[in-house]
């Protein structure tokens, strides 16, 4: 539904023409499975896609591609309140009703998408004012629209994208939570468990795949929920991806896993991958989306707790990236039906496999040689030890301003080709509030001014060590004439501490 960046802060580097090694050729590859269904199904997974219900009755070819490559089923806007319930107690079941028939006859489980959203809501539901009223509303909906599909669809997204970090409650300010307050969430949950006891009940968001403020704030209000016996059975992490910066793979295995530790299934449910961010050609682009499928879908499946992959959508042109006005590829198949690398990417994961890591780029990064390759910027570099940490520590202490902290400078041989990395870096600031921490490449090329690309960016309480991580692709219009790593952010007088720096390219051969 929204796509974010990974990290959300930074620019795009700028143009491409190379990225680093020669696109593979996929078409003589042989997979180990005929289709993404078979893959999936071997390793007890689902694998999903968004469903256009106009669709399946004027494209044979869309039809056809949906009922072999997929075991599961969304309805991308059909069982959305507005689409479903134009005026009130008004409805229009056709598009939903061809996409459950369709899904029953190809053996496909169904997730109904979604009840509480502050998007595509009707109009009558966004005048209401009185409380009770949108609480009755709320409550007659699902009663209907459950009680038609009961036994047929047996996953609901009930509450979607209710988090917004930025607002000052940690809540999103739409409708429901400005009429019922933050209890909005329970209490759906709750209407749904009563309309059908036998419903699978998820909470769906995006950008909280990986670890981060907003994923750490949808963890404590799910935890919370789960702690009071509210129905509540499982999560789904969008993952609209931007594939020149994305969650890393063990990043976003980490936090499937602690969702999933609450005992909560797990589910990536609308994973695209925006390629306009990373400029190049279109085959350059596709080798990013490749690796970035990749390690997104290993990362489900390597995961117990994680049941499945959903895409949201399969085609290129029927994409609702397209619908922002910037040409995206962001999907599986091309607009002539085509498999794209994309779908080797999730292919590849599905088998549970890797993209190949090269070794770390980085020069001294657990700092066993001291300070060498290392620089203080507008402060004191120094190497310490922790009693916490089995390595050096460099400290860049008396920092000046924001900008101010430690930089390896000597970087353009390792990024010269450009190509997808993966990154990480232990953190920890030393002050008496929490700072942001930014990890950054700052590249230079002749003529123009340096450009920035943020690698991970985290706020950290005092004294307290965490790890950041990120994937990124890199293209040049011209070749750099210089690229450094830095780390930065936090406001003078806060140190910075880091240790076991590693950045390794990714290689689109099967791990």
């Amino acid at each position: 539904m929204r796509a974010t960046d990974a990290f959300g802060i930074g620019l795009a580097m700028v143009g491409a023409t190379a990225l680093g090694s020669a696109c593979v050729d996929y078409s003589n590859m042989e997979p180990s499975f005929a289709t993404l269904r078979q893959a999936a199904q071997a390793q007890g997974k689902l694998i999903g896609t968004a469903v256009d219900g106009a669709l399946l009755s004027t494209d044979s070819e869309y039809a056809r591609l949906l009922a072999e490559e997929f075991s599961a089923v969304t309805p991308e806007n059909a069982t959305k309140w507005g689409p479903l319930e134009p005026q009130d107690d008004t409805y229009d079941f056709s598009d939903a009703d061809s996409i459950v028939a369709t899904a029953l006859d190809h053996d496909q489980s169904l997730k109904g998408h979604v009840f509480t959203w502050h998007q595509q809501l009707p109009s009558w539901v966004e005048s209401i004012s009185d409380p009770d009223e949108l609480r009755l509303a709320l409550r007659e909906h699902m009663e209907t629209t459950m009680a038609r599909y009961r036994g047929q669809i047996k996953v609901w997204d009930v509450v979607n994208e209710a988090v917004d970090d930025n607002a000052p409650a940690g809540y999103r300010e739409n409708i429901f939570y400005e009429l019922l307050g933050p209890d909005y969430i329970e209490e759906a949950f709750l209407m749904a468990h009563e309309a059908d006891p036998d419903a699978l009940l998820y909470y769906n968001d995006y950008a909280i795949e990986r670890m981060g403020h907003k994923a750490d704030f949808t963890y404590q209000m799910l935890r919370d929920l789960v702690a009071r016996d509210i129905p509540i059975h499982g999560i789904g992490m969008q993952s609209h991806l931007s594939v020149h910066r994305y969650p890393a793979a063990d990043d976003l295995r980490d936090n499937i896993r602690r969702f999933a530790d609450l005992g909560l299934r797990v589910e990536i449910s609308e994973l695209d991958g925006r390629t306009s961010g990373l400029t190049g050609t279109l085959d350059q682009q596709y080798e990013a989306q490749r690796i970035a499928f990749q390690e997104t879908v290993a990362s489900c499946v390597l995961e117990p707790g994680c049941a499945g992959v959903t895409l949201w959508g399969f085609l290129d042109e029927y994409s609702w990236l397209d619908d922002e006005g910037t040409e995206e590829h962001g999907l599986l198949f091309d607009d002539n039906y085509e498999k794209k690398p994309s779908y080797w990417g999730v292919m590849d994961g599905l088998r549970g496999k890797w993209a190949k890591r090269g070794p770390t780029l980085v020069k001294n990064g657990d700092f066993e040689d001291e300070l060498d390759h290392w620089v203080g910027v507008d402060s004191t570099l120094s190497l310490e030890s922790f009693e916490d940490q089995a390595h050096p520590v460099a400290c860049a202490r008396g920092r000046s301003s924001s900008e101010s902290g430690l930089s390896q400078v000597d970087l353009l041989d390792a990024f010269a080709s450009g190509g997808s990395f993966t990154f990480r870096a232990e953190v920890r600031q030393e002050g008496t509030a929490p700072a942001g921490i930014n990890v950054a490449l700052i590249v230079e090329q002749s003529g123009q001014d340096p450009s920035t690309l943020s690698l991970g960016y985290l706020y950290l309480e005092e004294g307290v060590w965490r790890t950041m991580r990120g994937s990124f692709a890199l293209a040049w219009e011209a070749p750099p004439t210089s690229v450094r790593l830095s780390f930065s952010g936090p406001d003078p007088g806060v140190d910075l501490c880091i240790t076991q720096v590693a950045l390794n390219q990714l290689h689109p051969a099967p791990g």
